[in-house]
């Protein structure tokens, strides 16, 4: 029961399945007891390795076949597994302050990546060059005055030791 409330929790998934159209899924773990999880509740579970041995019944499709008049949907997809240079890639979005960015990919991998920043003329150039150690600048000059400078750098996720100094 959930405490509060007159409803059981697989009534409480049911539910969530039927009229939401939450994915449901009875678990039975090999080192727990049997469960009810919502989507996220499962992912979560998983990534902290709380159901590496499990049997996963995904309760939507199974509602679909007893309530043929209810259409019981279920809208998700399994996370799928990120490369170490997916995460690089990640991990550097949030790091880095950029105006545009590039991947390039060898063989369907990610091999490099390409920021870039535009700055005003007002910004002077030891600001824009400030703990870069390897960036290409383009200034661009209009009626013979600076109006703009881009900084652009660029990454080989091969060699981790470029991410670091990036």
């Amino acid at each position: 029961m959930i405490p509060g409330i007159d409803l059981k929790y697989v009534e409480y998934y049911l539910v969530g399945a039927l009229y939401f159209k939450q994915p449901a899924f009875f678990v039975m773990a090999s080192d727990h007891e049997s469960e009810f999880l919502s989507y996220e509740e499962l992912t979560s579970a998983m990534e902290v390795g709380l159901l590496s041995n499990a049997v996963l019944i995904h309760l939507n499709p199974l509602l679909n076949k007893i309530f043929k008049k209810i259409e019981v949907g279920s809208n998700f997809s399994f996370k799928r597994p990120v490369t170490n240079n997916q995460n690089i890639v990640c991990d550097f979005m949030n790091q880095e302050d950029f105006d545009s960015m590039k991947l390039i990919k060898t063989n369907g991998k990610i091999t490099e990546m390409e920021f870039e920043k535009g700055f005003s003329a007002k910004v002077p150039y030891h600001e824009i060059i400030k703990n870069e150690t390897d960036v290409l600048l383009t200034t661009k000059i209009s009626n013979s005055l600076v109006v703009s400078t881009k900084r652009a750098k660029r990454i080989k996720l091969d060699n981790k030791e470029d991410f670091k100094n990036a």
